[in-house]
């Protein structure tokens, strides 16, 4: 339609640079939203209790497997930028190694 309507001021846009941007903030939502998924995963660890011979030594393992975990979430929890803002590139950094420690608790 504007090229019929202003032949002399076609719009060339490319996609990249006009959602570059979007795809950065979607990609960010994901993650995030995979950060808050793994917390409320491993916040019912604090409610576990195991019986039996060897249940106070599995739960003892399991409240430390909680506090290496609580220890990866504070990591994230206190940055000093916002983590919704595209251009703090550091999160990625911060998420990354969060991931890497999910992934060695697993």
């Amino acid at each position: 339609k504007v090229s019929n309507e202003c032949p002399g001021n076609q719009w060339c846009i490319q996609n990249g640079a006009l959602f570059g941007r979007l795809d950065c903030f979607i990609d960010r939502c994901h993650d995030v939203l995979d950060l808050t998924n793994t917390i409320i995963q491993f916040s019912k660890l604090s409610k576990v209790e195991i019986g039996g011979t060897k249940g106070f030594t599995l739960t003892s393992t399991i409240h430390q497997i909680k506090c290496d975990f609580q220890t990866a979430v504070d990591a994230v929890k206190n940055v000093e930028y916002d983590i919704m803002n595209i251009e703090a590139t550091q999160f990625n950094s911060e998420y990354s190694e969060f991931r890497k420690c999910v992934k060695e608790i697993e």
